[in-house]
């Protein structure tokens, strides 16, 4: 009988729902403060991505990146890009890879550049690839040394400029990047 008076009087729980909210609207139930550094939230973000939860993972990642932790800007990019923990989403992973190339991650720029390049999650921009696989080369990316040297040798996103793609093409094939190589070799004398 109790029951059925609960459920038929509104008045009654109306007052029950607001009596048990007001601590929490007050908040006396307030969720504590915890300081986490974005280093912290990275290493969080790779534990639960080792143990395959990468709904965590990636939230983890996305706070660590929005904390400053590049890293986890790059491993977000990742994430989006191939829909892991949560939905595909290309034009956002180019988002994150540019924050991560932004802040010293060379991967980041290799990936963004590749986007750009092939027109993947937004328009297609060869001469901001070429931009891209430079930056990625000078943060010790060899296979972005190789393409941007294919970018100045085909004149993609710029001018031509076989000199200087000859010097990428043997800075490629110093750090062993073996197509340099045999690209150098095949065009010796051509330049």
């Amino acid at each position: 009988m109790w029951g059925a008076f609960m459920l038929r009087s509104g008045r009654f729980l109306s007052a029950l729902i607001a009596l048990l909210m007001a601590p929490i609207i007050n908040g006396a139930y307030a969720a504590p403060q915890v300081d986490v550094t974005p280093e912290q939230l990275f290493e969080m973000a790779l534990t639960a991505y080792e143990k395959q939860q990468y709904e965590f993972a990636r939230a983890f990642f996305d706070r660590a990146c929005t904390g400053g932790q590049t890293g986890g800007c790059f491993n977000m990019g990742l994430m989006t890009d191939y829909g892991v923990g949560g939905p595909e989403d290309r034009a956002l992973a180019r988002t994150y890879y540019k924050k991560a190339c932004e802040g010293g991650v060379g991967e980041g720029c290799f990936y963004l550049a590749n986007m750009m390049y092939k027109g993947e999650g937004g328009e297609e921009n060869r001469k901001a690839a070429r931009v891209f696989f430079y930056e990625a080369c000078g943060l010790g990316g060899v296979k972005s040394c190789f393409l941007f040297a294919e970018m100045l040798d085909r004149g993609e996103g710029g001018s031509e400029d076989k000199p200087l793609a000859q010097a990428y093409y043997s800075k490629a094939c110093e750090s062993g990047f073996e197509i340099a190589c045999e690209t150098l070799m095949s065009t010796e004398g051509v330049y």
